[in-house]
Formats: structure tokens, C-alpha cells, sequence
């Protein structure tokens, strides 16, 4: 099962991300949060993680390569990205997360 969640700045975002997860971890399931919000980075907190990992966006060496990349016409020919594929230092694991009310 695959969610996004999105919406306006200050909507509960993260919130939502946050007890979506832990919920899906207390039920047994393997649970992967990957936070895309350059601007406001605290769901690792909310996620019960004391420091957030290296950023996903320097696994692919940074912005301007990105934009490089991007204007290639065969960037959609790319081999997927597995999580096998990111190194630690972009990742942050718990086997069980708790949430207090």
C-alpha cells in the first residue's frame, strides 16, 4: 500500500503522516516515511527519531544535478530506486515507534 499525503503548509501534514505510521507499525506492518518537505523537516521528530537522516536529495548529488538530469530526455529510462540502493547515512530505522497521547 502506497499513501501521499499533501496538502497547505500548517494543514497537519505531518501529524497525520505521524499516526498513520505508528498505527501501521503497531498492526505489524513494515512502514517507510519518506519526507519531502525542504521547508519544514520535523516529522522525523514526530516519528520519535532523534536526528533526521542525510538528506535524499544529495544521494543524487544535489539540486543542480537534479535540474541536469532532468533536462535529459531519457530520464524517464532510469533504473527504480530500491531502498537496497540507499546508503545509511540517508536512512533512519526503528523497529517500533510509540506515540503518546
Amino acid at each position: 500500500m502506497k499513501i501521499s499525503v499533501c496538502g497547505k503548509g500548517g494543514s497537519g501534514k505531518s501529524v497525520l503522516t505521524g499516526l498513520l505510521a505508528n498505527q501501521a507499525i503497531s498492526r505489524g506492518f513494515k512502514v517507510l516515511v519518506i519526507d519531502s518537505d525542504e521547508s519544514n523537516s520535523g516529522l522525523f521528530k514526530m516519528l520519535g527519531f532523534e536526528k533526521p537522516p542525510a538528506p535524499l536529495m544529495e544521494l543524487i548529488g544535489g539540486k543542480k544535478k537534479l535540474k541536469k538530469k532532468m533536462a535529459q530526455p531519457n530520464i524517464l529510462a532510469e533504473n527504480h530506486l530500491y531502498i537496497k540502493d540507499i546508503s545509511s547515512q540517508h536512512l533512519s530505522e526503528k523497529t517500533v515507534l510509540c506515540w503518546s497521547a
